[in-house]
């Protein structure tokens, strides 16, 4: 089977790299496909090598350029998802400048600008769809796994926008936004089916029909279902020769399957959508003290909800959008504890939520555009409860019912044509008593087309979460007076368009993050408190080029976090990351490659241990309408198999200091649309 595989990764290697040294007149004899697709010479020079300014909205929730957007922004398009083979979220983020994803064979989280500590939840990086949170209200969690609730097959374009997003979104914008648009009826124009095989008898299989009638009706509605076996043979290097943990091996202990749907209806101003989402998962990593290795250590994740939306245009420049929304989340784990004898333990997490909001935006005058906002918040049930079976013990049973509430403003003020500033401030209130204040400064200066400069300052903050101040165990006492954490942020961001091929980005930053929620001892037991303050430091800049044959991007990432009690530089916070990622045609428009390489320097552990660095390469093939209407891709994760971990937490297992990452796997899928 090895040498099957290598011989695939040669072949790959060879078909990613020829276009790279293949003379332009080689593309005029053969880059037409001979299905009668556009060949490369049937587009103009400009087109072909042209890097369009993408648009988004969630920047300042409404549509402008990325240039515009008083952020520094990124969009992933759906093209893009496509020819790189991502099949999560997590992918799009491993890709994205400056992000870093971790993995604890449970879940996925974001790490950026230096802050990703083993143990969190995805509870700094607000992650919507289409503008619909989908952080939970037990935990805060922003899914980008598999228990993100759209299969990534239906991403029309994923808005990356980073830095403090509370003036706009409240609590949880706290290092940035991710915003997923879907796509619509239109885009899929008929019914769509694909299916995919891969390593570790992974499968999976997904049905979207959708339509815009002629009356101007978009519907869609699509189901995915997803299975693996996983790693069969986890090896954990830090118990090699503990029998006592079957000397590091976890078998048959990484399964993972799961199942979404996704369903929309756009008619005139209104637009209605639901999506839900069932995962289980089985965790190899003795998480909280459970038996390491054990296939009966696993969570279920679901979470459903249903949106409602209302934009209507006023006319003269102004506009009215309203959003009425429910959500419902599930949380589930069993956990084999040998204390001994065997127990079984089941830890919960439930909530119900519904919420709404209200925002009118307007041009006043010819220099103006001003936006007012309220929203409501109605959180009926954040419930938690923890208890072994038999014998029965409950350590945890803490309902939780509140709800929030909020006022926005925000003024883009067009100084002159070059010049504009952007202030925006709002007001959160939750109804036991916590609020926070939060303002937005941006000023954008546009000297020329394809060139903007903008000095960015702004600050944000999380509520603690029911998990960090209601959650009660053996080790762990609970806190409802946890304040809510803040972080003021300064940048500077210049984006230059050098020749309409060849594009750069720089972005430098810093910032202060205070009342940091964290666990410290108290007696024989821990608890979360505001205990920390950080301060950061950092820069990124990036290089995008498009030319007749290829395009890509390089980036580099510097960032310095420390704690300023203890000094040290945070847990899970690599110094150095590096990303390049190349797209390529091979036969026109019919073949085309995908390289992507992921640097990240090493990192420490929750105990300051040290987790060696690593760089991943993953290459895939796509090949459009081999047949009418038939896309076929062939994908490697990891080409070169390369041995890397994530850094552990202290809720893993004593003794673990890292998590091992997945190793070489193939994945080969087929797309069918009629």
């Amino acid at each position: 089977m090895r040498v099957r595989l290598n011989a695939v990764v040669v072949v790959m290697v060879v078909m990613a790299a020829l276009p790279l040294f293949v003379h332009d007149g080689a593309w005029a004899q053969g880059a037409g496909p001979a299905g009668g697709g556009k060949s490369l010479l049937d587009l103009s020079l400009e087109d072909l090598t042209r890097i369009e300014i993408p648009t988004v909205t969630g920047a300042a929730k409404h549509e402008q350029t990325a240039l515009q957007a008083p952020s520094s922004v990124t969009v992933v398009t759906a093209d893009e998802i496509r020819r790189y083979g991502y099949t999560t979220l997590a992918d799009v983020m491993r890709g994205v400048r400056g992000f870093y994803v971790t993995n604890n064979r449970n879940y996925s989280f974001v790490g950026t600008r230096g802050f990703s500590r083993p143990g969190d939840f995805n509870s700094r990086v607000l992650v919507m769809l289409d503008g619909h949170r989908i952080n939970d209200n037990v935990y805060g969690q922003g899914s980008v796994g598999g228990e993100m609730p759209l299969d990534v097959d239906l991403i029309d374009r994923v808005e990356i926008i980073r830095g403090p997003g509370s003036a706009l979104y409240g609590t949880g914008a706290f290092f940035g936004v991710v915003n997923i648009i879907p796509k619509r009826g239109a885009d899929i124009k008929g019914v769509e089916t694909a299916v995919s095989v891969g390593s570790n008898h992974t499968r999976q299989g997904r049905v979207t029909v959708g339509k815009q009638f002629d009356n101007g009706l978009d519907a869609m509605a699509s189901l995915t279902g997803y299975g693996t076996h996983g790693q069969k043979s986890l090896f954990f290097p830090d118990f090699a020769g503990n029998p006592a943990f079957n000397n590091g091996h976890a078998i048959n202990a990484d399964a993972e399957r799961w199942n979404n749907a996704y369903g929309s209806l756009k008619f005139e101003g209104f637009t209605l959508a639901f999506a839900a989402v069932g995962r289980k998962k089985a965790v190899p990593t003795g998480l909280y003290g459970a038996t390491f290795g054990d296939a009966g250590n696993t969570t279920w994740d679901q979470h459903a909800h249903l949106d409602l939306q209302y934009q209507r245009d006023l006319g003269n420049g102004s506009d009215l959008h309203l959003r009425l929304y429910t959500d419902r989340y599930r949380y589930f784990a069993d956990g084999n504890f040998d204390v001994p004898p065997l127990v079984l333990n089941k830890d919960y997490g439930t909530a119900n939520w519904w919420g709404a909001e209200a925002r009118y935006s307007a041009r006043i005058g010819r220099a103006h555009r001003v936006t007012l906002g309220a929203e409501y918040v109605n959180n009926t049930a954040s419930d938690q409860r923890n208890f072994d079976v038999n014998p029965f013990m409950s350590y945890n049973d803490a309902p939780y019912r509140y709800a929030t509430a909020a006022l926005y403003a925000q003024d883009e003020y067009a100084v002159t044509d070059q010049l504009t500033l952007t202030l925006g401030l709002r007001m959160d209130r939750q109804y036991d008593g916590i609020q926070s204040v939060n303002p937005r400064l941006a000023a954008v200066y546009m000297p020329q087309p394809g060139t903007a400069i903008k000095a960015l300052y702004g600050t944000a903050f999380r509520a603690a979460n029911s998990y960090e101040r209601f959650t009660q165990s053996p080790f762990l006492l609970p806190n409802p007076a946890l304040k809510p954490e803040e972080i003021k942020t300064t940048e500077f961001v210049v984006e230059h368009s050098f020749r309409s091929n060849l594009r750069g980005i720089f972005s430098l930053y810093r910032y202060q993050l205070d009342k940091l929620v964290t666990q410290v001892p108290v007696g024989a037991l821990e608890q979360y408190q505001n205990a920390a303050r950080i301060n950061a430091r950092g820069f990124d800049v990036e290089l995008q080029a498009k030319f007749k044959a290829a395009e890509g991007r390089v980036s580099y990432s510097q960032q310095h976090a420390k704690d300023t009690g203890s000094g040290l530089t945070l847990s899970n916070a690599p110094k150095h990351l590096v990303k390049l990622n190349m797209l390529a045609p091979i036969d026109g428009t019919r073949l085309s490659a995908a390289w992507e390489t992921q640097y990240t320097s090493h990192r420490t552990n929750w105990a300051n241990q040290h987790v060696a660095g690593y760089s991943v390469s993953n290459v895939t093939l796509l090949g459009r309408n081999w047949v009418k209407g038939l896309d076929l891709t062939a994908g490697i994760h990891n080409l070169f198999d390369k041995r890397y971990a994530d850094p552990a937490s202290n809720d893993d297992v004593a003794g673990l200091v890292s998590i091992p990452q997945d190793r070489r796997s193939f994945r080969l899928r087929a797309v069918y649309q009629f």
